[in-house]
């Protein structure tokens, strides 16, 4: 009887450095109290979000002539979906997603990574539209967000309360600050509607299902 040729099994202290794939943790501003830490995006970045069913995930509907003319006052009439202009209301024929499909409302949410000086952790930071004056008036001055010391906090104190942002520089020297995760790739996996990250890593173009493509202003 000839000898089976035995299964070779490779054996190593540790994974490799593709098969570690850190997640990073999405935060959100507390009710009460405030958030802070040292911006290591050059800018937010962000898009609609419905929460449904029971999640955030960003709309995915392909836009139409009054979406890609900045003409985002949509509104619901006899489960239509429509722009009001200033000539009054036109229909969207934007191409809907499932969460548009079921009339959940979206909005604007935006994301950059925050390191925490207290505990030198990285995550990402969720915030609102109500934010982007404060990121404006900074990026006016400074050119990027990235080593601005960040402090969040809500307006009235609840838990879905507007947030309010105040952005100084914190002194921090760019060669003494990490370097920033490639945020798209995190949000994609955060996203990922199976909840499974395989495949592609960190460095290539489509992690996941979500294809995110980042438009420059």
């Amino acid at each position: 009887m000839p000898e089976r040729e035995p299964t070779r099994i490779d054996l190593s202290p540790s994974p490799t450095r593709e098969e570690i794939q850190p997640r990073l943790d999405l935060i959100r501003t507390p009710p009460a109290g405030t958030l802070q830490g040292i911006c290591l995006s050059q800018n937010i970045i962000g898009t609609e979000i419905h929460f449904w069913p029971n999640r955030s995930r960003p709309c995915t509907l392909r836009s139409c002539k009054w979406c890609q003319a900045g003409m985002g006052d949509k509104s619901t009439i006899d489960n239509k979906i429509v722009h009001r202009t200033a000539d009054g209301v036109e229909p969207c024929t934007a191409q809907k997603c499932n969460a548009c499909e079921a009339l959940s409302p979206f909005r604007w949410k935006g994301y950059f990574i925050m390191l925490s000086e207290k505990t030198s952790q990285i995550a990402i930071v969720e915030i609102t539209a109500s934010v982007l004056d404060a990121r404006d008036e900074y990026w006016r001055v400074h050119g990027q967000l990235r080593g601005a010391r960040v402090c969040l906090s809500r307006r009235n104190k609840k838990a879905n309360g507007a947030i309010k942002m105040s952005l100084m520089p914190s002194g921090r020297v760019e060669s003494s600050l990490p370097t920033c995760p490639n945020l798209q790739y995190h949000l994609a996996r955060i996203w990922d509607s199976a909840g499974r990250h395989s495949g592609p890593k960190e460095n290539e173009d489509s992690p996941t299902g979500w294809d995110l493509e980042l438009n420059a202003e």
